[in-house]
């Protein structure tokens, strides 16, 4: 709500639509990794708490493995998603970024 809300802000009334649904979308697949993540280095702790011990995790319905694998991929779509959609092209290409940090401004006199 608060990166919608945020957006919405910025685009002084004139927002791009496509751009909404990508950016909140990124960043909800990599919210939903980082979720996956906390369940998995919480489950030692989820064992001994009545209210989680019958999470997945703790009761191995789901591996170890297959959680990681699984907030990894959560994450990497996060993140593809944020830089094919709603970075500028030119500011994500290698050759770019290696130009501007060696720009003659960049060099101590």
């Amino acid at each position: 709500i608060t990166a919608a809300a945020g957006f919405f802000l910025a685009s002084a009334g004139r927002p791009d639509y496509w751009l909404a649904v990508a950016a909140l979308s990124g960043l909800a697949f990599i919210i939903a990794s980082g979720c996956v993540f906390n369940n998995y280095i919480d489950r030692e702790i989820d064992k001994k708490m009545a209210r989680t011990r019958t999470r997945a995790l703790v009761t191995q319905e789901i591996s170890n493995r297959a959680a990681i694998i699984y907030g990894l991929i959560l994450l990497t779509a996060g993140i593809k998603i944020l830089l094919l959609f709603t970075i500028q092209p030119e500011l994500v290409r290698p050759s770019n970024s290696f130009a501007v940090s060696i720009s003659p401004s960049s060099i101590p006199e």
